[in-house]
């Protein structure tokens, strides 16, 4: 086999890694009691769902993207955390103003934890991307780093900075 030919397979051998790294599929447990069940939520067809626990309004879809039945459809809007909070302010969904980023303890509200590689009702919030989702809050030792969610896994948080562009979901109280 020729060097290029070695070298052509050890390109493609990498790249199929890199790919199947990135490849994620929600796993939901049945001996797990759902902390997001699907009764918990009023489904609007306007890209809305409404939560009856926590009496928030969110948008079903990550910005960037609108539902299509229910997809979400168009491609994630990655945001710096003061473009994500001008995007919420402008944000008028079902005939409704004063969208807003939710906080750390609302956007964890959201995620399931029976499930894992999509910690997130993937049936209310349908086409949630694995990226880190913005919040609010801002961590208290610096003005420069707020907390983010991600519900990759079995969901994590932390802080970044604010010039960092992460996804974004927007929440409306009821």
């Amino acid at each position: 086999m020729s060097d290029q030919l070695k070298t052509l397979n050890i390109l493609i051998f990498i790249c199929l890694i890199s790919l199947a790294r990135n490849v994620y599929a929600q796993e939901c447990f049945q001996t797990i009691t759902a902390t997001t069940p699907n009764e918990r939520f009023d489904l609007s067809s306007s890209g809305i769902v409404i939560d009856k626990q926590t009496k928030l309004v969110w948008s079903r879809c990550t910005a960037g993207k609108t539902l299509e039945g229910n997809s979400c459809v168009g491609t994630s809007a990655a945001k710096s955390w003061k473009k994500a909070l001008e995007y919420a302010a402008e944000a008028s969904l079902d005939n409704k103003t004063n969208w807003r980023i939710p906080n750390i303890k609302e956007l964890n509200s959201l995620v399931e934890s029976a499930c894992t590689d999509l910690a997130i009702n993937s049936f209310i919030f349908p086409d949630i991307d694995y990226n880190r989702y913005w919040t609010s809050t801002p961590r208290v030792s610096t003005s420069q780093r707020v907390w983010f969610v991600t519900f990759q896994g079995h969901s994590s948080r932390g802080f970044d900075y604010k010039n960092n562009e992460y996804s974004v979901l927007i929440v409306h109280d009821y």
